[in-house]
């Protein structure tokens, strides 16, 4: 799927006509916090059951990566309903930290 500035166009059009245009100063297809919000909001209002947000710097080696994105979404854990996940991160002595 390609996004571009017609679409957002028409999304600020959208929220100006249901009376939500204080939104669109968040939409925005510059700056890294207004494009993740758009990556989270397109598949949202597209009826998504999940996205995945991969930066165009990310390289995936495990096969099983997908699988393993969502793997606790949608789920209960402990009793708390996952609802997002976030990726784990390498510390420099190379430990994974995974906290859900």
């Amino acid at each position: 799927m390609l996004f571009g500035h017609s679409h957002l166009k028409q999304i600020h059009e959208l929220l100006i006509r249901e009376g939500k245009k204080e939104y669109n100063d968040l939409l925005q297809l510059r700056g890294y916090s207004d494009i993740r919000n758009l990556c989270l909001f397109i598949p949202h209002v597209l009826g998504s059951e999940a996205a995945v947000l991969i930066d165009d710097d990310e390289v995936f080696e495990d096969q099983g990566f997908m699988s393993k994105a969502k793997e606790f979404v949608g789920r209960e854990v402990g009793g708390k309903a996952i609802n997002a996940v976030a990726g784990y991160y390498l510390q420099p002595e190379k430990k994974v930290e995974r906290n859900i």
